[in-house]
């Protein structure tokens, strides 16, 4: 069991999607990510816009880092970042809500 979105390939256990948001940088842009619920929802476009510019900033950081400071599932949660980001790019240009379930 764990969240899965649609439209992408971005995907976790819950234990490993908590790994994730802890590795995000704590900004209001990111809000949706860390207080919606992880069992079943959707970003709005709205959500997606301001979300996937933070996530798009996150991915330089991450990239730009060296292996050793990457720690436990790095590359797993990076290939799912840049899904992530695939997915609401997805939903910004169709006009639709990312949802996950």
């Amino acid at each position: 069991m764990g969240i899965g979105f649609l439209n992408c390939e971005a995907n976790w256990s819950y234990s490993g999607f908590s790994r994730f948001k802890s590795r995000l940088p704590k900004r209001i842009p990111l809000a949706p990510i860390f207080t919606k619920s992880d069992v079943k929802g959707e970003y709005s476009v709205y959500e997606c816009k301001c979300m996937v510019v933070v996530l798009k900033e996150t991915l330089e950081d991450w990239n730009a880092r060296q292996v050793a400071d990457r720690g436990e599932d790095w590359e797993f949660d990076l290939y799912c970042l840049k899904e992530l980001i695939k997915g609401m790019e997805w939903a910004i240009s169709n006009n639709k809500p990312l949802q996950y379930v």
